[in-house]
């Protein structure tokens, strides 16, 4: 799984609703909501939108930055 299609902020254990105790196992995407790509691009869309950046297409600029940001913070071989 990419680091970008992991979940933004993982919840490795559920109550279902007879309180019994479940484990997700490889992060189930159903239950999990966003992913760390699609958080950080709602919160450059938030930054950009209030600096009044109205010039640019905003959603795509939104993600390119936040590609370019994951991109960055993949471990690196060294």
């Amino acid at each position: 799984m990419d680091n970008a299609d992991t979940p933004a902020m993982p919840q490795p254990m559920v109550m279902d609703r007879y309180d019994n105790m479940t484990v997700l196992s490889d992060y189930d995407r159903t239950a999990m909501g966003l992913t760390k790509r699609e958080h950080l691009a709602g919160i450059i869309m938030q930054g950009l939108i209030a600096r009044g950046n109205r010039h640019m297409c905003i959603s795509t600029s939104s993600v390119a930055l936040a590609d370019e940001l994951l991109k960055a913070l993949e471990p690196r071989n060294e």
